[in-house]
């Protein structure tokens, strides 16, 4: 286990959390990679009022193109925007392309529940060249194969 800063992936500030540090630990078994954090509870606040722009989202960013960044979810500079991507700026990112796996927003699920990935259960498994040009996983050849709970 270690503590560590957390950073945005959505660009803008370099800056770390300003909440503090939170604890990432790792384990598996014979079929699956368990990945934990743990937040200091007490400054990570939940927001029920409906505005997903103010309730906590948790992902995994894993770099599948050689100069992918973690900033900017890939952070591919013919993407920057959703009409860039729609017009083929997904298409000419390949180098940059990270796998989002298991996103959920907190808002749209219970505690101690397991969620798995697919429209109709809160979460999604991403492929995506920016911030503002993602795909689901399924269209590029993926499983959906990420479960999740907090």
């Amino acid at each position: 286990a270690i503590m560590t800063p957390l950073h945005s992936a959505m660009g803008g500030s370099s800056a770390p959390w300003p909440q503090g540090d939170v604890l990432m630990f790792c384990s598996f078994d014979d079929e699956k990679l368990y990945l934990g954090i743990e937040f200091p509870t007490e400054k990570f606040m939940f927001n029920a009022t409906g505005n997903h722009h103010f309730t906590p989202m948790i992902s995994t960013i894993f770099q599948m193109g050689s100069q992918a960044t973690l900033k900017s979810m890939g952070g591919c500079p013919n993407a920057t925007t959703e009409e860039a991507c729609a017009a083929g700026g997904f298409d000419a990112c390949s180098d940059y392309l990270v796998d989002l796996g298991g996103q959920w927003e907190i808002q749209s699920t219970e505690q101690m529940v397991e969620y798995k990935l697919g429209p109709d259960n809160g979460g999604v498994d991403e492929v995506a060249a920016h911030s503002m040009c993602r795909k689901d996983d399924g269209d590029e050849g993926g499983a959906n194969e990420w479960s999740g709970a907090w």
